[in-house]
């Protein structure tokens, strides 16, 4: 009896946990898009679906960014993703990088595909004093293969 009760006790414990308090907050582009081999795509209008209010959330300093595409096979290059942020509810924008590059994130193509030829790679930003964010540019560096399906997932923990 008593290997049965803390046999139920850890299940709701591992229950519980499995409920983490992580919204989906909606994705940067309202349809994916394909980059050719050795091209920026250029997003210049966006709809309002296609920027994160963060104010809309209760502002979160930390998100997660799930970036997923498709690669060829034996593609060895890098993706480069740059970013517009605003702190002012959206009346001015700047490019959203890191202190040494221009871009956010850069994801070698030749990472681990979670299925078939699909990339999912996790990255956690930082966007504190920030109230908006947006898809600005992706630079596909491969020579050779395009890169097809490119979409941004973002979530933030809730309190």
């Amino acid at each position: 009896m008593k290997k049965l009760v803390i046999g139920i006790f850890a299940l709701l414990i591992m229950v519980s946990l499995s409920f983490a308090p992580h919204r989906y907050l909606g994705t940067l582009l309202d349809t994916a898009v394909d980059v050719n081999a050795n091209t920026v795509y250029t997003k210049s209008t966006w709809t309002a679906t296609e920027i994160l209010r963060l104010s809309r959330w209760g502002h979160k300093p930390q998100v997660s960014l799930v970036f997923t595409f498709t690669r060829a096979a034996g593609s060895s290059s890098t993706v480069d993703v740059y970013f517009q942020a605003s702190n002012d509810g959206g009346i001015t924008w700047a490019t959203f990088g890191t202190t040494t590059t221009s871009y956010l994130i850069s994801v070698k193509t030749e990472e681990a595909a979670i299925t078939g030829n699909i990339v999912r790679v996790i990255f956690q930003i930082n966007t504190y004093a920030l109230s908006d964010l947006k898809v600005w540019k992706i630079d596909n560096n491969d020579a050779s293969n395009n890169i097809t399906a490119c979409q941004f997932y973002i979530s933030a923990w809730t309190e």
